[in-house]
Order: C-alpha cells, then structure tokens, then sequence
C-alpha cells in the first residue's frame, strides 16, 4: 500500500526531456572538458614561448654588454696608457649614445678615479652613488663579467672588463645596459598570445554553440523516435490497466521497441486467452460442484475442452493396471461412428505402447490418423492422460479434422486445471455415494445407540438416585452418630451434678430425721439447731449449684440437639451459637489435654445452624483424633471473621498437620488414614459437601504456622 502510494505521489518526467537534458549535459561536460584541455595546452605553450624568448633576448643583451666591454678594454689600452683622457671619455661618451640599451659608461682606474663618468641623461645620474658602490666588485674582477642591478623599476645589466697593458690592470670599463627592451619585447608577445588563446576561446565557444544546437536537434529527433512508440505503449498499457485487456499496438520497428510492442500484443493476447480459460474453469468448477453423476462430470469436461481447444470430438477412456482402453464417456453423443472410433483407438499400436509406458502426468501423443480412411472427417488424434481415480488411469482423446493438429503449451495450463477439477469432482462423488452409504449406517447406527444409551440414562438416573439417597442417609448417620457422642457425653456430664445432688438431698433427708427426732423428744439444743441450720443450707447450696450445672447442660443439649436435627434457617449469633457447641463437645475432651478457644468477632448470621454445627464438630473431632492424638498437650482455636457479606471460620489446631501428598484428598470420599481404627472417610467429604452445596460456600485446608493444620470455611451471611 505505502509503495503505491509512493508512486501515485511522483511527479511524471518525460523521457524526451529526460534524453535531451541528460544528453545536453553530458556534450556540455565534453565541451568544457575540451575547452579546459585547449587552454591547458595553450597557457603551456605560450608560457614555454616567453621562457624561450626571454632566455634567447636575454642572451643576446648578454653577448652584445661583453663584447661591447672586451672591444672598448681592447681599444683604451693605448690611450690609457698615455694618459689621453679626453680621447677615452670621447671613446666612452660616444658609446653610451650611440646605442639605446647603454644607460651609463664608466672608466675607473686602479686608484678608483672615475676618468669617464657618462650618463644616458641627466635623470640617471640620481642613481650614481648606486653605481659607484659596485666599483669596489668591478676592480676586482680579472676578466670581463656581468651583474644585475635594479635602479627603482629600471633593470641594467652591469657589464665590467679590466683593461690590461702587457698584464697589468690599469683599470676598469663599465657599460649598463638597460633590459627594458626585453621586457617590452616580452610583453608585446604577452599581448599577442592572449589575443591569440580569446581568439581561439571565442571559436571554441562559437563552435560549441552550434554544435550543441545541432546535438539539441538530432537529440530531440531520436528522443521522438523512440518516447513516441513509447508514448502509445504507455497510453495502452493504461487502457490494459483499466480492465479492457482486448487491445493491441501496431509499432512496426525492428529495434528493441519493436520487440516489446511485440511482446505485449503476445501478452494482451496470453491475458485474454487466460481471463476466458479461468472463466471457463469457474463455469466448469461450479458445474462439477453441483454434480452428483460421473457421466455428467465427463461431458462438461469434454465440452470445455473442445471449446477452447476447438476440437471436434472428445473421448474419456480408463485403464486399469495398464490393461486395454475402456470407453467411459464421449461427446458429442450423436456421433455416427463412434464405435468405428472407439475401436480404433483401443487396437492402435501406438495408443497401447503409450498407455503401457511408464509416463508422466505431462506426456501427451499426438497421431496423424490419415490411416483411419473410411472416416475422413477426422485427421488428428491428441491423446493425454488425464488423472488417476480408484488405481483406475483415466485418458482422454480429442479429435480434429485438421492435420497436425496439436495442443499447445499456453493450452496445456487449462487442461492441467480441468483435469484437477475432474479428479475433485469424482473424488466428491466417490465420496458424496460412500457418505451416502455411512449416513445410513450411521442412522441405523445412531438409532441403536440411542436406545442403549436411553436404557443406560435410566439406569444411570436411578442409580444417581440411590446415590443421592444414600448421601442423605449418610449425613443423616453421621448427623445421628454425632448426636448419640452428644448424648453420651451429656449423660456423663449430667449425672455428676445430679449425683451428688442426690447425695447432698440423702444427707439432708438423715440429718433432718435426726433434727426431727430430737426435737419430737425435746432434746434438741440451741447448738443442735444452730449446727442444723448450718448444714441445711450448706446441703441446699450444694444441691442448688449442682442442679442450675444439670440445667444449663440439659438447656444446651437441648439446643444443640433441636439445632443439629434440623435444618430450619434462622438468624442467630454465630460466636455465641459456637461457645454453645462446644460447651456440649466438652465431655468428649475434657480428659485429653486440649484447649479449645473460641475468638473473633460477635456476627449474626442468617443460615442453617444444625449444618454448621455439624460441620464444626467434625472438623473439631477430626482435629482431636487425627492430629493431636500423639501430643501432650493440644490447642485448638476457632476464629470468627466477617469481609463485607461473606464469613470466615478458621479451625486451626497446633497438631501434627497434614502431609503434602495427602493434603489433596482429604475431601474426597472414602479416603482416610483410619481405615483400621474404625474410619470411614466419609467426614470432612461431608463437610466439602455441606459447605459448598448446603451453604453456597467454599473450604480450604493449608498448613498452620509453626506446625498443625488450618481449615478456612468461608459462606454468606444471609444464605
């Protein structure tokens, strides 16, 4: 999606603009490239054509100072030597202006006399003491020399030569000669090869213009040759995008465009001709879909392929295990000479070798039959294995009243899919029959199923009603069984009070009797009487204290024993309802070295408290007989917790605990450690029960910390 729209986005270049600019370019960069040479060359070689003249003017202006000073050396000898001064400044002055390069001539002789001191013009002679300062280097040279002096801007070139009589300096001639027509000359070559290099520059540039004018021109004329062909292709291919795939372009060029307007004429023709073989594939796939008939299925199949493949007859044969062809389906039907064909297909040589060979599912034969004479409607035979089905080869022939005919290899894709089709189509029906066939089995099947499972139902129903009977019955037993331990311990409890209630009322009775007898006797005393009295009251406290403990027992008995027989909802003070209970468990206990604390908070509960009483003397008796059994001395506490709408009732005992391995299944039925010592398992599975099922609630049982074990009961408030 991102590329997609990333091409959408981009701005459309045309290749013609895009061919002249990258090819203008590309000559503009070779033409700055030749002009850069071309100046190269030109600046070397004009400054190779100065540094030459330079060098040749300078060494002319060099041989003309030194032969110039060894001539006038030559000729002062004599006038020197005969002290004709005038004569030699004659020689000198004459020299200086005679020639324009000299600028000044001095003679000098040994003792640094300047006998000669001539200048060009009067100007020059403010550089005199300049000159006079290199007398001291010309006195000292043997022969003649030159040396370069610079006069402001002026240049000369200092020539010296001693002048010598029979080997004996008797001074020095000096000529400067000024370089100035060296640089003019220098620089009116400068001058002339610049002009020379705009002058070529110029042509260059001219030259350039209308080239790259005429490269603009035949760019432009090959760019339409070729974005032209390019243009319609693009205008096509849009056409072809749009879903109308029915076009073609008509680019007659023997070059690579030619090539590809070639290609997509092929490729136009290739889409159209693969839009109808899916169309026919989807006509004949849907066809075979709602088909329930392998006839059927064969003639649509026969009729796509002569469609498309526009051949005339078509014939399905099978073979099994390589054996004879077997004529299967055929069509059209109405053919006169079906049975002439048949039986030439079957008994041809080469339909048989073809068959018997091993050959793949691609392998097709192709037979001129002009041998089949009596029937010249026909002239071709294509012969192609079309699908395996039940070990079962399937072949189809097709027929043609043109010579030679073929199936080609853009063909070849539709058969491949139709074959695909056939063979999943008569896959369905093989299996749509075997399907049948199950489905009335599986009814017959289903029917019996259901009778025995409706007999197994009752069964199981009255089954799940005795099972449901005898739970009652065991939380009856077990409510029963927990009421005569009740009973049982009362009765014990009861009968100490009530003993010695007796025993107190036997002893009253006697005392009495005496009282009487004395007192019928008149024998009685005021000590007598006072000692009675004290003993009758003593005795009826006794009998008064022992006979409100038989009460309160018989009360609680009363009430717990009402509780547990029923189950009647009610409110009631769970805390107090708990003191209660385990007031009456105390018979059970009360020799065993066990405490049982009750703590927590006072809550009034709505629910059923003969479950509850129930549930907590279980627990509490499994805790005494189960884990504080082995110890010396035991504790047992029960706390009472309220979180919003819910109870919570922790019995922890401080005994020997619960192993982990066991720990699991302690609620499951019949699981017990007892099983030897009178155990059932039955009882805290009748717990798990009456709390989950009973009072909507949930149990739990952990470790408690040290040691012993903790059972977490937790239910509503109002159940």
């Amino acid at each position: 999606m991102t590329n997609k729209s990333t091409e959408t986005t981009k701005k459309f270049r045309s290749l013609r603009k895009k061919l002249v600019i990258k090819l203008g370019i590309t000559y503009l960069l070779a033409l700055l490239f030749v002009f850069v040479l071309i100046i190269v060359k030109n600046t070397l070689d004009f400054n190779a054509t100065i540094a030459e003249s330079k060098i040749r003017l300078q060494s002319s202006l060099t041989n003309k100072g030194m032969l110039l000073v060894e001539n006038n050396s030559n000729a002062l000898v004599g006038l020197v030597e005969d002290n004709a001064f005038s004569a030699v400044e004659a020689i000198v002055t004459k020299t200086v202006q005679s020639s324009q390069d000299i600028v000044y001539g001095i003679f000098t002789d040994l003792d640094k006399n300047n006998w000669v001191y001539a200048f060009k013009n009067e100007q020059l002679k403010q550089f005199k003491g300049l000159v006079d300062a290199n007398a001291v280097w010309a006195l000292a040279q043997t022969q003649a020399i030159s040396k370069d002096i610079s006069v402001d801007q002026l240049q000369v070139i200092e020539f010296a030569a001693p002048v010598l009589v029979d080997g004996e300096q008797l001074g020095v001639i000096r000529y400067g000669l000024s370089t100035t027509e060296l640089t003019e000359t220098i620089a009116v070559a400068n001058k002339k090869a610049r002009q020379s290099l705009w002058q070529t520059l110029f042509a260059l540039i001219i030259v350039g213009m209308v080239t790259l004018i005429l490269v603009f021109l035949r760019t432009d004329k090959v760019a339409k040759q070729i974005t032209i062909p390019l243009n319609q292709l693009t205008d096509v291919a849009n056409i072809v995008a749009s879903g109308q795939y029915d076009q073609t372009i008509n680019i007659q060029t023997n070059d690579e465009i030619g090539i590809l307007a070639s290609n997509f004429n092929l490729m136009t023709n290739t889409i159209n001709r693969t839009i109808a073989d899916l169309a026919k594939i989807n006509q004949v796939g849907n066809d075979l879909a709602k088909t329930r008939n392998e006839g059927r299925a064969f003639q649509w199949v026969l009729e796509a392929l002569l469609t498309q493949l526009q051949f005339q007859l078509g014939l399905f044969f099978c073979s099994t295990d390589n054996s004879a062809l077997t004529l299967r389906a055929s069509y059209p039907e109405n053919n006169l000479k079906l049975n002439d064909i048949e039986t030439f297909i079957t008994n041809h040589q080469k339909v048989n070798c073809f068959i018997h060979d091993n050959l793949d599912d691609d392998a097709i034969l192709t037979l001129n039959i002009t041998e089949f004479t009596h029937n010249g409607a026909f002239k071709s035979l294509v012969l192609m294995p079309f699908g395996c089905q039940n070990n079962t080869q399937i072949f189809i022939a097709l027929l043609s009243d043109q010579a030679e005919k073929k199936v080609a290899s853009s063909e070849l894709a539709f058969c491949l899919s139709i074959r695909h089709l056939l063979i999943t189509s008569l896959q369905n029906i093989s299996m749509n029959e075997l399907l049948a066939e199950q489905n009335k089995n599986l009814e017959k099947t289903v029917n019996q199923r259901t009778d025995e499972l409706r007999v197994q139902n009752e069964a199981l129903s009255n089954t799940l009603a005795e099972l449901e009977q005898a739970q009652n019955q065991l939380v009856e037993a077990e409510k029963m069984a927990s009421l005569g331990s009740l009973v049982a311990g009362i009765s014990h409890e009861v009968n100490t009070p009530l003993g010695i209630s007796v025993t107190a009322a036997s002893h009253l009775n006697k005392v009495t009797k005496q009282f009487e007898l004395k007192f019928s006797r008149g024998d009685l005393t005021k000590s007598g009487f006072i000692s009675y009295m004290k003993t009758a009251d003593e005795t009826t406290d006794i009998i008064l204290v022992n006979l409100e403990r038989a009460a309160t027992l018989i009360q609680s008995f009363k009430q717990i024993a009402v509780d547990q027989s029923s189950d009647t909802k009610t409110k009631f003070d769970l805390k107090q309802h708990l003191e209660m209970l385990i007031c009456s468990l105390r018979p059970t206990y009360k020799i065993l070295p066990i405490n049982i604390n009750i703590c927590g908070d006072s809550v009034e509960v709505n629910s059923y408290p003969g479950l509850l009483n129930q549930i907590v003397t279980n627990l509490v008796m499994n805790s005494i007989k189960h884990g504080l059994n082995e110890c010396q001395q035991g504790e047992i506490n029960i706390i009472i917790k309220q979180q919003d709408t819910v109870v919570i009732l922790l019995i922890e005992d401080d005994g020997i605990g619960i192993p982990d391995e066991i720990k699991n299944k302690v609620f499951d039925p019949f699981f017990t450690t007892k099983r030897g010592s009178g155990g059932t398992g039955l009882g805290l599975n009748i717990v798990y029960n009456l709390v989950t099922q009973k009072l909507a609630g949930d149990i739990i049982v952990e470790d408690n910390q040290p040691k012993g074990t903790r059972f977490i009961v937790s239910f509503p408030v109002d159940k």
